[in-house]
């Protein structure tokens, strides 16, 4: 018997209040209560507001995972890992210009 395939697929990594969550290849996997809102958020196919535009959540490609993730709490997302095109999605939504100590 063989040893199982290694995933191969981009990788989708956030990090919401300390708590992470991944996906790649069409799963989820990380903190239990992140991971089912992300999941019943793509299964049902969820429209999420993200940086201007409606991104519709789901299983099969990193900017739908990452609308799924992003979902569960869009303040305190923070991207971790992302193919190009996700972390071009996400850039916009976040404040990037933020310096502490200033508002």
């Amino acid at each position: 018997m063989g040893r199982p395939a290694i995933r191969s697929g981009d990788i989708v990594s956030v990090n919401i209040n300390g708590r992470g969550i991944a996906w790649c290849d069409g799963v989820f996997s990380g903190d239990a209560e992140i991971v089912a809102h992300a999941r019943n958020s793509a299964e049902t196919g969820e429209r999420v507001y993200i940086n201007g535009d409606f991104v519709v959540a789901g299983f099969d490609d990193a900017e739908s995972a990452f609308a799924a993730i992003y979902s569960y709490n869009p303040d305190q997302a923070i991207v971790i890992e992302a193919p190009e095109s996700t972390l071009s999605l996400a850039s916009g939504a976040f404040d990037t210009d933020y310096e502490e100590g200033t508002e």
